[in-house]
C-alpha cells in the first residue's frame, strides 16, 4: 500500500532526527567530558562549534569537514589533524540510527519516496553509507555542503522539490529545529518537528502516509 495520492515523499533531516542515540544519558556524559577538556560547558562547546563562522562555511561547502575541525579546535590547542579527527569521533560516538527509527524506515520504504535534506559537511554521504548504513532507503540525498544552500533557506527546499518533480503539498518534511520546520511550512510543505519516533508515527498516520 502506498501513501495517499497527495503525499508522495517524506523528507528527513539527519542530525537530531535519524541519528538519535540509543542512550541519551551516555551521550550527555561523554559530551560533558569533552567540553571539560576544552574548559567549557556543553552548551558553550556546542555554540563554539555549530554557531561559528567555520560551521557556516562548512555547511555550504566553502571549507571541508577537516578544515572545519581545524578552525574549531585549533583555538583550544588541538592542532594535530589526527587528534582533531579523534575528538570529532568521540563527539559523535554515541550517534546511530535507533532500531525503532530503522523499523519506521523499513515500513515507509515502498509506501512513499524517501529523501534527505540535511545541513552537513562533505562527510555526510560517507556517514550515511558506512556508519549508519541507511543510504539505501533514500532515493535522493541533498547535502547543504554539496549544493551551497542551507536550511532554513528556501532554495534548498525548492531544489528538493524540483529534483523530485513534486509540489510542496505532496511532501512531508521532518526536522528537529523549529525554524527549519517553519521555513518548509511557509513553502506549503507538510512539516513537523521531530521529538520521538512514536510521535512521528502518529503524525504520519494523521496525514495518511501510514495506516492509522
Amino acid at each position: 500500500m502506498r501513501a495517499r495520492p497527495d503525499i508522495e515523499a517524506v523528507i528527513f533531516d539527519v542530525g537530531g532526527v535519524l541519528d538519535v542515540p540509543a542512550d541519551r544519558a551516555a551521550e550527555e556524559t561523554a559530551r560533558i567530558e569533552l567540553a571539560a577538556e576544552l574548559g567549557l560547558e556543553v552548551e558553550e562547546m556546542w555554540q563554539r562549534l555549530y554557531h561559528s563562522e567555520a560551521w557556516k562555511l562548512a555547511r555550504v561547502g566553502k571549507i571541508s569537514d577537516a578544515e572545519f575541525r581545524n578552525r574549531a579546535l585549533s583555538p583550544f590547542g588541538i592542532l594535530d589533524p589526527a587528534e582533531q579527527a579523534a575528538f570529532a569521533e568521540r563527539l559523535y560516538a554515541d550517534k546511530g540510527v535507533a532500531p525503532e527509527m530503522r523499523a519506521l524506515l523499513d515500513e515507509l520504504q515502498g509506501r512513499t519516496r524517501l529523501v534527505i535534506v540535511s545541513n552537513a559537511t562533505d562527510t555526510l554521504e560517507a556517514v550515511l553509507a558506512d556508519r549508519f548504513r541507511v543510504e539505501h532507503y533514500f532515493e535522493l540525498i541533498i547535502n547543504s555542503a554539496r549544493v551551497g544552500y542551507a536550511k532554513p533557506e528556501a532554495k534548498i527546499f525548492q531544489l528538493a522539490l524540483e529534483q523530485l518533480a513534486l509540489r510542496p503539498e505532496q511532501t512531508v518534511f521532518i526536522d528537529d529545529q523549529q525554524h527549519n520546520v517553519e521555513a518548509a511550512a511557509e513553502l506549503g510543505m507538510h512539516a513537523v518537528r521531530f521529538s520521538s519516533v512514536g510521535g512521528l508515527r502518529e503524525y504520519l498516520a494523521e496525514v495518511g502516509v501510514l495506516a492509522g
